[in-house]
């Protein structure tokens, strides 16, 4: 009698352990799984994406009335500008620097500010090839003077994006500095290292030497497939709203953020899975010695 009671407090014990495995292993993978959703490389992919007409217009500076201004007062088309600002060359400088941005964020390291020298080295580059594109020509008088006035424009329209002192002052160093250890090795190697001992006091619990690997096998195996659910649930979701989003952005969240998840899962499942057989094969070994 006193055994099937210390057998029931040992199973009771084992599942509580096992829902705080669970949130260790899920919070493992998540920590896992952060750092390649918010890279340089996606961040750069959804600017791109971006109209950057919407980017230009959500500011007190109100550039992109300066610039539709510039090509009013030249007796020009505005599409002239909306194709400048949409051009890969300005998509590239601006993706580039919220990439840089968003590593900023991340390690604390700057990359290169956006300079007006780089926006009118853009507009004086591309000015021609854009206008032929539309079917406008431009003369050299006209040419020369949207020059000279995006030269002037120049320095309103860097203001648009906010330097790294303007991001330090809205996001505390304290906050940034939180973000970083938790996607640091640091905090994942704690948390499995914690992982680790509370398998071993489920063991100890269990007093076996694999009786311990079907409940943390069946816990860790759940965590991959609510990591499997979760993208294979996004992938769906993206099929669905094909129309909504650009093949860029789908393909973005597809692979690079639901596909991951699906890996990650799948991996966790496995090892899951793994402990599970090993508690199978070493329990029949058990009982065929005893038989």
């Amino acid at each position: 009698m006193k055994n099937k009671w210390l057998d029931l407090i040992s199973k009771i014990a084992s599942l509580c352990l096992c829902f705080v495995l669970f949130v260790m292993i899920s919070m493992y993978i998540g920590l896992l799984v952060a750092p390649k959703l918010i890279t340089k490389d996606n961040v750069t992919t959804i600017i791109n994406d971006i109209d950057m007409q919407e980017v230009l217009s959500a500011n007190e500076s109100n550039s992109l009335n300066q610039l539709y201004e510039i090509a009013d007062n030249n007796n020009i088309d505005r599409e002239i500008v909306n194709g400048v600002i949409n051009s890969n060359e300005f998509k590239t400088l601006i993706s580039n620097y919220y990439g840089d941005v968003t590593e900023y964020l991340l390690t604390g390291e700057e990359g290169d500010i956006i300079t007006s020298n780089q926006i009118i080295d853009i507009f004086n580059s591309i000015l021609d090839r854009t206008s032929n594109e539309l079917g406008i020509a431009l003369t050299e008088e006209q040419r020369d003077s949207i020059l000279t006035q995006v030269e002037e424009k120049a320095p309103e329209i860097v203001e648009v994006f906010p330097t790294y002192e303007e991001i330090s002052s809205e996001i505390s160093e304290d906050d940034m500095n939180v973000v970083r250890v938790l996607l640091g090795n640091s905090s994942k190697t704690v948390l499995l290292i914690m992982i680790i001992i509370v398998i071993l006091i489920i063991a100890v619990i269990r007093w076996s030497i694999f009786r311990f690997a079907i409940w943390t096998g069946v816990t860790t195996v759940l965590a991959g497939g609510v990591f499997i659910a979760i993208g294979g649930l996004g992938n769906i979701a993206m099929d669905l709203l094909l129309e909504e989003y650009s093949t860029a952005i789908i393909e973005l969240l597809k692979n690079d953020i639901f596909g991951i998840f699906i890996n990650y899962g799948f991996m966790t499942l496995v090892i899951g899975v793994v402990q599970i057989i090993y508690y199978f094969v070493i329990r029949n070994r058990f009982n065929q010695k005893e038989t």
